[in-house]
């Protein structure tokens, strides 16, 4: 389910399940992760485009989030000026999900057309 507000400054994928039942979304075979789980193994891929490219690959992604094979996905509604200050001007898509399932999502990404690679833990955006 794509959920696009807009005073928010990301759109979400999350699926129905997590939106209208509660159920955790941050989780590894279905168990919720503990906090020390979390640091550990969760993080996301991250992808760049416009907006436009970015909106056609979630309209793509959404049934893989609703099917939790893709726990969630956020996206930049627009370029981010602390970004653009650095002369990235694309939005950035981040892909959650457990390392130990990132190469799983990797291959849905690859089989819809993604060809960049870029994997970061949670852990270190919480550092930064």
């Amino acid at each position: 389910m794509i959920v696009d507000q807009p005073g928010s400054h990301y759109i979400f994928l999350f699926s129905r399940k997590y939106v209208y039942g509660g159920s955790d979304y941050i989780k590894y075979q279905n168990k919720p992760l503990t906090n020390r789980e979390y640091l550990q193994h969760w993080g996301k891929w991250f992808l760049l485009g416009t907006r436009k490219e970015l909106e056609e690959l979630a309209d793509r992604l959404d049934p893989y989030v609703e099917r939790e094979q893709i726990p969630c996905i956020k996206f930049n509604r627009e370029v981010q000026k602390d970004f653009e200050e650095m002369l990235l001007r694309e939005c950035v898509m981040c892909i959650y999900c457990d390392e130990r399932e990132r190469e799983d999502v990797w291959e849905i990404l690859a089989q819809e057309g993604v060809k960049t690679k870029a994997w970061q833990y949670e852990k270190n955006t919480l550092d930064a």
